[in-house]
């Protein structure tokens, strides 16, 4: 119930046109002053993932949370404007990641849905499955998907499978956004082997980061910061979890990235991307 009614109160004061003071970063001086071309909203959802990218052309939705919560991120979606949506990422099938995909689906026209393969035999997952169905959508399973959105290019790389830990986690789908001249990584809950893959195939240099599994401390975190060197890197994490020993490894690992840290926590993050820089404020 406290998350639902923080969920919902940060919407009214989004609404309001108030924000935290609490924290805020300009990654130029050209981006405080320029219109947004592009807005991030970062949910605090808990241990749990939920983001909603908002451009000139529709919205994206990537992950839903947790199904406890699912009507109250409905709510703060609808108090933000949102009517539909162009495109639905569910990174991979945790609970925490696809609870509210059914609430999502029930409520809003969704066009396009893309999704890793199912790892994960749920109730969450059924749930969301039976939505598609009575709205006669089908998921597409993504192997490498791109697509633009008034001006945002999503650049989707799904999993290859066959790991030996972790499959869940590993299954994770990972997206590059790219906006004017910054780039935004959102790794989902990726583990090291799955870490490792990506940075094999790809350039994943980029200026904010979605830090993957809500901040674990793994093996792999030191390669991913010191080869991504974000200027910005957002947590998703709850007050207890992971454990704040947990939390404080991998910061100390990105600010020796050189990248300053937010934590969802402690409130839903705003990021406003224009053409030549983004602010981030909580």
């Amino acid at each position: 119930m406290k998350k639902i009614t923080a969920l919902l109160l940060s919407a009214v004061l989004m609404l309001a046109g108030c924000s935290s003071t609490a924290a805020s970063h300009t990654s130029s001086a050209a981006a405080a002053s320029s219109e947004a071309g592009m807005t991030i909203t970062v949910f605090n959802a808990g241990k749990a993932d939920a983001m909603l990218f908002q451009t000139a052309d529709g919205y994206v939705l990537m992950d839903t949370g947790l199904d406890e919560n699912k009507d109250a991120l409905v709510a703060q979606l609808k108090q933000m404007g949102v009517t539909s949506l162009y495109a639905l990422i569910i990174t991979h099938f945790d609970k925490d990641h696809v609870g509210g995909a059914d609430a999502v689906i029930d409520a809003f026209d969704t066009k396009n849905v893309y999704t890793t393969y199912v790892t994960s035999d749920n109730e969450d997952t059924a749930d969301f499955q039976a939505s598609l169905e009575k709205k006669n959508l089908e998921m597409t399973i993504v192997s490498n998907t791109d697509f633009s959105l008034g001006g945002a290019s999503f650049a989707i790389n799904g999993a290859k499978g066959g790991y030996d830990t972790k499959k869940d986690n590993n299954s994770s789908l990972i997206t590059m956004v790219t906006y004017g001249t910054k780039k935004y990584l959102f790794m989902g809950d990726a583990q090291d082997e799955r870490i490792e893959e990506y940075l094999g195939e790809h350039d994943a240099n980029a200026d904010f980061l979605k830090v993957p599994y809500h901040g674990y401390m793994q093996d792999d975190l030191e390669l991913l910061f010191q080869t991504v060197t974000p200027e910005t890197s957002v947590i998703t994490n709850s007050s207890d979890n992971p454990s704040a020993s947990q939390i404080k490894k991998t910061e100390k690992l990105l600010k020796a990235a050189g990248s300053s840290i937010y934590e969802a926590a402690k409130g839903d993050i705003t990021v406003v991307c224009t053409e030549t820089g983004f602010t981030v404020s909580q």
